[in-house]
């Protein structure tokens, strides 16, 4: 996402025309709406969206109307998500893009788990993910349908070893993630801890700050109920160096909180380890 930050702006600096600017504009939006910056974000896609509709670009307005989807989704207007998801997938149909209206599609599904109110149409979306992935052998898009499907379901212990292969096969770190998170909720605390290690490995590597900081919630949370409390304080460190010490002392379990005097040295340790050298 560094890397995509960097080539946008240096694209924002040399456009030469409509269509040169309507991509640097698509780019930093996309990259802007995955980094969690949604103003920035909406603010590039509304460019985007005037030119693609001035250019009469169809697959291009869709792909925009896409973006925003995320973007408004890392805004938590999830309604008008929903409504940029679908509106992007009517788009991609009219484009002619089969792969992308279900991409769209499994985005709304996605959205709605996001949601906690699972809808039967959520379900149906969903389903019809994994069967266009199934008949297409597109076992990326297969990985995404289970992970939602799974989301979707949180009474159903969810099996998630084909999907969390894929998704570290074709470097979807951010999808990876939510699988190890949604793994570690149906676990007993030693084994949570182990997946939201590893959730944390990943997030950090992507550089990804939104699920780092929900990994060591709950290896904090997953530490501390295996009673291992010194490495549960270490944990808490790193999300104080994040977050600043209040917002992180009351992400914490209330037992926690009660002796957090007894550990001030472990969680000076965790905020020294999150310092780059």
């Amino acid at each position: 996402l560094d890397l995509a930050a960097d080539l946008a702006s240096l694209a924002l600096d040399r456009v030469l025309d409509e269509r040169s600017e309507l991509a640097a504009h698509h780019l930093a939006g996309y990259t802007d709406a995955y980094r969690h910056d949604p103003r920035s974000a909406l603010a590039h896609l509304e460019a985007a969206e005037r030119l693609a509709e001035r250019l009469g670009d169809t697959w291009q307005l869709a792909s925009v109307r896409q973006a925003r989807g995320v973007a408004l989704r890392s805004a938590d207007d999830l309604d008008a998500a929903m409504v940029a998801f679908e509106s992007a997938m009517h788009s991609f149909a009219s484009a002619g893009d089969a792969m992308h209206v279900n991409n769209a599609r499994y985005m709304m599904a996605a959205t709605a788990a996001e949601r906690g109110h699972p809808t039967e149409a959520a379900l149906v979306w969903v389903d019809q993910c994994a069967e266009y992935a199934r008949s297409t052998g597109n076992r990326h898009e297969l990985a995404h349908a289970e992970l939602t499907r799974a989301r979707l379901t949180p009474d159903e212990p969810p099996d998630l070893t084909d999907a969390v292969a894929t998704f570290r096969r074709v470097g979807d770190f951010r999808c990876l993630v939510r699988s190890y998170l949604l793994q570690a909720e149906q676990r007993p605390a030693p084994e949570r801890a182990a997946l939201y290690e590893q959730a944390l490995e990943v997030a950090e590597s992507a550089g990804d700050q939104l699920h780092k900081e929900r990994a060591l919630e709950g290896l904090i949370a997953a530490r501390w109920e295996a009673g291992e409390r010194r490495r549960a304080a270490v944990a808490l460190g790193r999300l104080v160096s994040l977050l600043g010490h209040g917002p992180a002392v009351a992400r914490c379990p209330e037992a926690m909180r009660s002796e957090l005097d007894d550990w001030t040295a472990a969680i000076a340790e965790g905020q020294a380890r999150s310092v780059p050298s």
